[in-house]
Parts: structure tokens; sequence; C-alpha cells
């Protein structure tokens, strides 16, 4: 949204008014236009005329090009802007997807954690027994985490929360 703002009058053209106005600007742009010659009389006066204004010919060959000159010698050499690219293609893909819940986690997550203890506990094995023919590797057995004792504990609190 603009807001435009003048200050000003508006005046009927059959007003006298306007008819005043109009006769101003007109009488302004004659005296201008006299000051204009007398200007140009004294300059052709003092400098003398033109001698090309007398020949048409040199008139004309005088005037060509009048608004578009320019010199060799003032015109620089741009040169045009290139661009450099490099195309390449895309890198191959695939669609992959798989549904996993927080079980499918966890078990990997044991999976991951019960072969890092395995592999700890055959490392300290044969730090222990170098000078055993064989080293020993001892299977983790791990409870059942319904039998736990933090199940039970769990399952006490929220007997006595219900009851």
């Amino acid at each position: 949204m603009f807001h435009y703002l003048c200050d000003g009058d508006i005046l009927a053209a059959e007003l006298e008014e306007a008819r005043d106005q109009d006769d101003y600007l007109e009488n302004k742009k004659q005296r201008d236009k006299q000051l204009l010659d007398k200007m140009n009389a004294a300059i052709v006066h003092e400098f003398g005329g033109d001698e090309n204004e007398k020949d048409e010919g040199a008139r004309k060959k005088s005037l060509r090009n009048q608004f578009f000159y320019q010199e060799r010698t003032s015109q620089t050499f741009n040169l045009p802007v290139r661009q450099r690219g490099i195309k390449t293609d895309p890198p191959k893909t695939s669609t992959f997807s798989k549904e996993t819940t927080q079980w499918h986690v966890f078990d990997e997550y044991m999976k991951k954690f019960e072969d890092i203890q395995r592999t700890e506990q055959e490392e300290q094995a044969k730090s222990r027994g170098k000078d055993k023919n064989k080293a020993q590797v001892v299977q983790v057995v791990q409870e059942d985490p319904l039998y736990s004792t933090s199940m039970k504990r769990a399952l006490k609190i929220m007997e006595r929360m219900l009851v």
C-alpha cells in the first residue's frame, strides 16, 4: 500500500486564475527563448560564424554522428564473462526400508555387547595362559530378565501401587 500526498490547488481550466497561470508560463517560455537567442547572437558576433554553415554538404558531414561520437582510444575492451562448471553423474542410490521395534534394537545391542565381552575374555585368557597350549573360553550365562531380582522388585512396586 502506498500513500501519496501532494500540497497544491486544483484550478478549473475555465477560471480566470487558470488563464493567468497559463499566460505566465507562456511569457516565461518566450523570455527564455529571447535570452537564448541573444546569447547565441553574442557568441556568433564574438567568435564569428560557422564556416560550415554556408556549405550544405560540409554541414551534413559535420553533423553526422553528433551525439554518439566515440574515439577508438577511449573505448575499453570488456571480455565476456565466462562460467566454468563441471557436471558429474549422480551417485548410485538404492531404496532400503525395514521395520524395527524397540525389541529388535535391544536384541542387536545385547548381541554386540556379548561379542565384545567374549573378545575381552579371550584376550585376557590369552594373556594369562601364554604358557598353556589352549586358551580356555568361558561362556557367560545370562539370566533371563523376566526372572531377575530387578523384575521382582518392579513387580512388587506395581502391585503396591494398584492395591
